[in-house]
């Protein structure tokens, strides 16, 4: 799988909070929310784990990119545990009907998407 595949499903985490306010009704919006940074953290997974496209020889990207002592294992597992954290609020927000909650929520998923993100999935490809 390409990195920018990882990277835009990224972004599109990010927009999370500024698609609370356009667009699509509260129901429609607040259902569908909480599935992008699950699909973030899916991809992510499937992209450090899946076979690494520049050496082509079945070793995956975690055996390849990650050295001991280095920052990328713990980018990963906080990237993994705070999307799923704020994806988690995000449902129990839509469950209580909290607006708020699901701002803060959003904003959360954001700031993970864009600043630990983006930068694990550059520092899993970089050759």
């Amino acid at each position: 799988m390409p990195p920018i595949v990882v990277i835009a499903a990224n972004v599109l985490v990010a927009l999370c909070p500024f698609l609370l306010t356009r667009g699509l009704g509260w129901r429609t919006r607040t259902h569908l929310l909480p599935a992008l940074p699950l699909v973030s953290v899916a991809l992510l997974l499937v992209f450090v784990f899946g076979e690494d496209s520049y050496r082509k020889n079945g070793i995956s990207r975690w055996d390849a990119y990650r050295s001991p002592g280095g920052a990328l294992e713990p980018m990963f597992f906080a990237t993994v545990a705070l999307m799923t954290l704020a994806a988690g609020s995000m449902i129990l927000a839509v469950v209580r009907r909290q607006d708020r909650m699901m701002r803060a929520a959003a904003l959360g998923a954001a700031a993970v998407a864009l600043l630990l993100g983006i930068p694990t999935v550059i520092g899993f490809s970089g050759n």
